[in-house]
């Protein structure tokens, strides 16, 4: 009989001050197998991912001032419809 071990790999983005603390709860809580589960699975090489900056978005550009208003059809039950 084989048996496979399946690993569910999860990254977080941890800022070092937060690892630690978790590492200090486990320490203090006597969860040495979890400390050593957590020291694994800390990637070395891995580097934070930069976020472009957030454009501030303005009613004066593009098409937000020349949008057309939507057609808009009523059934005789009183449903609207875009047309």
């Amino acid at each position: 009989m084989m048996i496979i071990k399946i690993m569910t790999i999860l990254t977080f983005d941890l800022d070092s001050s937060v690892y630690e603390e978790i590492r200090s709860e486990l320490a203090r809580v006597g969860r040495r197998d979890l400390l050593i589960e957590l020291n694994e699975a800390v990637d070395k090489n891995w580097e934070p991912v930069r976020r472009p900056a957030n454009e501030p978005l303005s009613d004066d550009e593009g098409s937000a001032e020349s949008e057309e208003e939507p057609e808009v059809h009523i059934d005789e039950d009183g449903f609207h419809s875009l047309i």
